[in-house]
């Protein structure tokens, strides 16, 4: 995403300010806005409070900064539908807004080719609906592409997906996301910085590896296969040293040595399973 200001010149100070709070946000149209920004010094924040599917807000330097909707900003929904408009109120007034021109993850088509082979696919989308053409070319129909979409809407859309009897891999990248995250059989955060605040889910990845995605779930598929097979070998070992046991064939010392090296040999597996796998799939 780029991110153009439209409104009045803002001052260094007022640049700054925005940043600050941009940066206290890991949603990407704030990631966005925090990029077009060539102010590299951030400025004390107090009372931060990110608002789902309305916007930002936060005291710096004493000063009110709040960053959102129109209809969190003004009070009044957006006048401009086709396009994602950031409005920016600073103090007592509203300075104007950051337009957002998408640009889509690299890797995004490949990912949506890779992944439909095997599973059906929808997008749930807080924005509007402008890039619904765009999109529905990489997905190769509109009809699993949903707009407007609330987190209550989200987390209900997955809701209704167990009901049916699927099993939901969610993947989303910012608050808005957090209740569908939470709802889903599996839920994966894609983040810019995997060290800033992300919703709580089972799995965060950098945004610089979404291309590989189709890749990490197939090595997920393997690593399971490995789990079963320590399961099914720590069985069949057991199941030997029980035989061996009830007609008294081994000593204490040496049944002692057996129990130990049974656990040692299934990590010893696993580990190098594992390894082998995420060299052949991920490296």
């Amino acid at each position: 995403m780029k991110a153009r200001f439209v409104g009045d010149e803002l001052t260094t100070e007022q640049l700054r300010m925005i940043k600050t709070l941009a940066a206290n946000s890991s949603h990407p149209l704030s990631t966005a806005i925090k990029a077009s920004i060539a102010e590299t010094s951030l400025l004390e924040t107090e009372e931060f409070q990110e608002i789902p599917a309305m916007g930002i807000s936060a005291l710096i330097n004493g000063k009110r900064v709040n960053m959102g909707s129109r209809k969190f900003i003004m009070g009044k929904q957006d006048d401009q539908p086709g396009s994602t408009n950031v409005y920016v109120f600073i103090e007592n007034r509203v300075a104007g807004y950051f337009k957002i021109e998408n640009i889509y993850r690299k890797g995004l088509q490949q990912v949506v080719e890779k992944l439909k082979e095997n599973y059906s696919l929808y997008l749930l989308s807080g924005d509007n609906d402008s890039e619904k053409p765009n999109l529905a070319k990489i997905f190769g129909s509109d009809k699993n592409l949903f707009f407007n979409q609330s987190p209550s809407d989200k987390m209900d859309f997955v809701k209704k997906l167990k009901r049916e009897g699927k099993t939901v891999l969610m993947i989303g990248d910012g608050l808005n996301d957090a209740g569908a995250l939470m709802e889903s059989d599996v839920g994966l955060t894609i983040a810019d910085d995997i060290y800033s605040f992300s919703p709580a889910c089972d799995g965060i990845i950098e945004s610089s590896e979404f291309a590989r995605l189709p890749e990490f779930i197939r090595f997920t598929h393997r690593s399971m296969g490995v789990v079963k097979s320590s399961f099914a070998i720590s069985f069949l070992y057991n199941l030997i040293g029980l035989s061996f046991a009830v007609q008294g064939i081994l000593s204490p010392i040496v049944a002692a040595v057996l129990m130990p090296a049974s656990s040692v040999s299934i990590v010893a597996f696993a580990t190098l399973s594992v390894g082998y796998l995420f060299r052949k799939h991920l490296s």
